[in-house]
């Protein structure tokens, strides 16, 4: 009879935990963080970091953490080239950063309360104390000398006082007095409340309507939000020059509409002539928008975290340009994808996932070849080059690729079986994580001479053109191409082949060799 483990997680495991040898020992981690010095005047403030060699001169500064013998979490910071050269706490001071965790709760912060960033934002919009000091006591003023307040705060006294003289001795007696607490220029700064007003037609200013936080989406309280935080970092730009000033956010996309993802990131990338900005993202949409030189994929490929920048790859200028314009929505989401299956047409495109279904039931279980639960992104290239995509995948060097394999599916282009100019490309391509594998002259010639010609015309064409007989593939494949049928084709072949799936049925379908094979590379299950 066998017994259950329990694993007991331990603050070190934030460190470092292996799941193949939980009792393993803790690791140290460490942090060496490289800044370019733009101007003569950094390597003067910063001088306790400054790292020098015959090349250039940098900034370094570098932490270590880790769990010392009685268990107690502790951390070693150094700058420069040597470990032990310390760094003072005011030069540690000139290092700003906002952390924006992916489980924000922007709500929660927008309110009033002690620390809010709306507060913070204010506090250094007005950086001098005495000016603070100021601004409180014209505060204080106003309620010492509004009349109703006063009146309001003496019937308060005077019940205080009758209740009081009831209960004191009477050779000691005892009253109170009321008064406004010294009011701080920063609690007032952190009690001022956001909300929205509404704009009224025709406006009406003297009787104007708001709606609370809690009355908008999540997504536009994580804009406010977002919008605080920039306001103060734009603002400590002026009070403080020396300063080092970084924005961290991750998961910018979170409850925001793509149009608005758009806006937002094009708006975080124009912020970076001000601050340094670092964005973790799942979001296609944004990834499009990226420029290739400042995106890294990270990446868990057997338990090991790679990271990948595609302009270590074999990428030139040309390939850079053609990626980041064709790298849309749809295409970028491979830079996510356990694996790539790269092809020149919308007829590949569309019956890929269907097909692998349709392998998976030959062998008892739909799901094993399955694309979607495998991970697998399908990219149309759309008849252009496979060589800019294929760069992100073949190099011999794994840290110059993804880690994901990608297949290229395309066809001879030749009837006699013979390699056209752009195969012979294709298969060039070969290497590292990426593989071509080649269709018979074109995908519907060899699907339809595997013996699938019942479904290809009765079943499929003939709906498109229930007058056209068609007896052998020359005559398919011309008609297909004259009348521009390969799309419409392609998907009521997907249509009705899923379609039997849901109705529990086995297609009666042969899937050519090229296909079978790309499909199990990019699963692994070769």
């Amino acid at each position: 009879m066998g017994h259950t483990q329990h694993l007991t997680i331990t603050p070190q495991d934030d460190l470092y935990f292996n799941p193949d040898n939980p009792s393993e020992s803790a690791q140290n981690i460490e942090c060496h963080l490289t800044f370019e010095i733009e101007n003569d005047e950094e390597a003067g403030v910063f001088y306790e970091l400054l790292s020098v060699t015959e090349e250039k001169r940098n900034l370094k500064l570098s932490f270590r953490f880790y769990f010392d013998k009685k268990n107690r979490f502790r951390w070693d910071i150094w700058g420069g080239d040597n470990e032990g050269q310390s760094v003072t706490s005011e030069v540690l001071e000139l290092f700003y950063y906002v952390y924006l965790g992916a489980l924000r709760d922007a709500l929660s912060d927008l309110r009033p309360s002690r620390g809010n960033r709306t507060g913070e934002m204010l506090v250094n919009l007005t950086p001098d104390k005495v000016k603070q000091s100021g601004l409180a006591g014209k505060v204080q003023s106003l309620l010492r000398e509004d009349e109703e307040w006063q009146t309001l705060i003496g019937k308060a006294k005077k019940n205080i006082n009758e209740h009081l003289d009831h209960i004191t001795l009477v050779t000691e007696p005892v009253q109170v007095d009321l008064s406004f607490l010294p009011y701080e220029f920063k609690r007032i700064a952190e009690n001022l409340r956001i909300h929205i007003p509404l704009v009224k037609d025709p406006p009406t200013p003297d009787d104007q309507v708001h709606r609370e936080l809690n009355q908008v989406g999540l997504g536009f309280n994580n804009l406010i939000f977002m919008s605080t935080v920039m306001g103060d970092l734009a603002t400590r730009n002026d009070i403080y020059p020396d300063e080092y000033r970084a924005l961290f956010i991750e998961e910018p996309e979170a409850h925001i509409q793509p149009q608005l993802q758009n806006i937002l990131y094009e708006y975080i990338e124009s912020l970076a002539l001000n601050y340094q900005v670092f964005v973790t993202s799942h979001s296609p949409t944004i990834t499009s928008k990226a420029d290739l030189s400042s995106l890294t994929v990270l990446s868990i490929d057997n338990a090991t975290v790679r990271q990948f920048n595609p302009m270590v790859s074999g990428i030139n200028q040309i390939h850079q340009k053609y990626l980041e314009r064709f790298l849309d929505v749809t295409k970028s989401q491979l830079l996510f994808a356990k694996g790539v299956i790269l092809v020149e047409g919308i007829s590949e495109a569309l019956l890929l996932h269907v097909f692998a279904k349709v392998m998976g039931l030959h062998e008892g279980d739909v799901n094993k070849y399955s694309l979607i639960k495998h991970g697998v992104e399908i990219v149309n290239v759309g008849g252009l080059s496979f060589d800019a995509f294929a760069k992100l995948f073949n190099e011999d060097d794994e840290l110059r690729r993804l880690s994901s394999r990608c297949g290229i599916i395309t066809d001879t282009d030749k009837a006699d079986g013979t390699l056209s100019a752009r195969a012979i490309t294709a298969q060039a391509l070969e290497g590292g994580n990426l593989k071509t594998f080649l269709s018979n002259y074109t995908f519907e010639y060899e699907f339809f001479n595997l013996g699938n010609n019942s479904i290809m015309y009765k079943s499929i064409y003939k709906i498109l053109h229930p007058q056209t007989e068609i007896d052998n593939a020359d005559t398919f494949l011309e008609k297909l191409k004259s009348n521009k049928d390969k799309a419409p084709f392609a998907q009521i072949l997907a249509h009705h082949l899923q379609t039997e799936i849901d109705e529990g049925k086995l297609p009666d379908l042969k899937i050519s060799d090229s296909f079978k094979k790309a499909i199990k590379w990019v699963t692994r299950i070769d």
